[in-house]
């Protein structure tokens, strides 16, 4: 799931960009554009990936240490 959500953003930005360039006056290959977009498009994808492995390890970790709620956190005294 967070895959595609990744992707998604990644497709999102990607049409971004390609708005952009298209509307500026640069001359840019065609196949280079491509390649640009598909690389925008897997980096969203790899990120949502990553944000994701990184909850499942929060979520799977056995040490108390880490799992530690500090109930100060955020307060000021």
């Amino acid at each position: 799931m967070a895959l595609a959500i990744g992707l998604l953003l990644g497709c999102a930005v990607a049409y971004f960009l390609k708005v952009l360039i298209d509307h500026s006056p640069a001359d840019v290959n065609l196949r280079r554009l491509r390649l640009f977009y598909l690389m925008v498009i897997s980096s969203g994808g790899l990120g949502g990936f990553a944000i994701e492995m990184m909850r499942q390890l929060q979520a799977g970790a056995t040490d108390p240490a880490y799992r530690h709620k500090n109930s100060h956190r955020g307060h000021r005294r």
